[in-house]
């Protein structure tokens, strides 16, 4: 009876172990930013989250996908520039549930039968297979597994499709260019992007992190302050005179000079991202700017 009972508390605790290992990819403290990009700006971009409560759909109980898309500059061809807002209505983005146990992650597809398509799956091996529909995916063979250390010391599992690991997804992050974006690699000039997956408002995946949200304060002295990511033109807005000052992301200084003209010129900088520190009489204040 003993050996029993220690058969099964060691049974527990080796299955209790091994599910701690796995890391959830549905959390309601997540957020996913992530857009489609042109040479140009956007084409669209959200920040895309899970809903509270589950769906139930075709017997299975599904998380709804919410996308609060950004508003911002109209750039080229009608695409989104920074500084972005977001607006406070949000859409439909996606249905997706997750089976914790067999660790896959399916998400509902109308349009395709049946609508349960598989997104992730989380139990594959070198050398495996994955087939999918959903978006025409088809056959992908696993080529290796990379270890990745999150900010925050969780590890978590990345699926590599290739040898240098461009065509992945990853545990609790999902795919390389979105949260459910399919693996295909990119074709012609748009690219589908994720730019940043912050939980409990930490960064911990992506690389542009950065606040590219337009601040209250940016608000108001983006009547001032004004310029087009492609133009490498700023207008500032002032009849008096004042101090400009431009460093690059490392703090560099770029440009510094007392001002009185209302456009300067940018155009012998290489495209990135800039801080630009105006002084005057009646204000002192700092907006960030993105080159392109």
């Amino acid at each position: 009876m003993k050996k029993t009972l220690m058969l099964i508390v060691m049974t527990f605790l080796t299955i209790s172990a091994l599910s701690q290992e796995y890391s959830k990819l549905i959390r309601s403290n997540t957020t996913w930013d992530q857009g489609q990009k042109s040479f140009f700006c956007y084409i669209y971009i959200s920040r895309i989250e899970f809903s509270e409560k589950d769906s139930l759909i075709d017997g299975n109980y599904y998380r709804i996908v919410r996308a609060y898309p950004f508003t911002g500059d109209t750039g080229p061809g009608g695409t989104i520039c920074y500084p972005f807002q977001i607006l406070d209505e949000y859409e439909t983005y996606a249905k997706i549930r997750e089976d914790t146990l067999s660790k896959k992650v399916y998400v509902y597809d109308e349009f395709l039968f049946p609508h349960d398509q598989l997104l992730y799956d989380f139990t594959l091996s070198p050398g495996d297979t994955l087939w999918s529909d959903y978006g025409g995916l088809g056959y992908l063979v696993l080529d290796h597994i990379n270890d990745i250390t999150l900010p925050d010391g969780n590890i978590v599992k990345q699926f590599c499709f290739d040898p240098s690991c461009i065509i992945h997804y990853t545990e609790s992050i999902g795919g390389w260019r979105g949260l459910d974006c399919p693996l295909t690699p990119e074709m012609g000039y748009e690219i589908t992007e994720l730019l940043c997956v912050k939980e409990n408002a930490i960064p911990i995946w992506g690389h542009s992190c950065q606040n590219y949200f337009v601040s209250s304060e940016e608000k108001t002295w983006g009547k001032i302050v004004s310029y087009n990511p492609t133009g490498r033109i700023i207008h500032v807005n002032l009849d008096e005179t004042y101090t400009i000052n431009i460093t690059n992301i490392t703090g560099k200084t770029i440009y510094n000079n007392t001002e009185t003209d209302r456009i300067i010129s940018v155009e012998i900088l290489p495209a990135g991202i800039y801080f630009i520190r105006i002084s005057c009489v009646s204000n002192v204040f700092t907006v960030k700017i993105f080159l392109l």
